[in-house]
């Protein structure tokens, strides 16, 4: 059936772009936090290198509604001051409003914050 052959190739697609977003988000992440939070970047040590935490965010996003077309990266870093900070890095492409998106990323907090607190 040709329908649902071009349907998984567009998923499969989908997927990899996915997947481009994720490899370029680590790295590239110095260079993603100076342009899109120079704040935040000011206080990260850029002489330690960060530590993906993925198996850590797979526990925390298991049972929470994904949509497809985001990416998220949980990363801790090394502070100048000496601690250090976990980041939770959600990128989503988006055509329309989600209502759901405020409640998902404070359900991934809550649920970060219990495994890492």
């Amino acid at each position: 059936m040709p329908g649902k052959s071009a349907a998984k190739k567009a998923s499969t697609r989908r997927a990899d772009w996915d997947g481009a977003w994720k490899e370029a988000l680590q790295q590239l992440l110095p260079d993603f936090l100076r342009l899109l939070f120079p704040a935040v970047h000011a206080l990260i040590d850029g002489t330690e290198p960060p530590v993906f935490l993925e198996q850590e965010l797979r526990q925390a996003t298991r049972r929470a509604r994904r949509r497809m077309r985001s990416v998220d990266k949980l990363v801790r870093v090394r502070l100048l001051g000496g601690g250090q900070a976990t980041l939770l890095v959600h990128v989503e492409f988006q055509n329309e409003v989600d209502t759901d998106l405020v409640a998902r990323l404070y359900l991934y907090n809550i649920r970060i914050y219990s495994l890492l607190g």
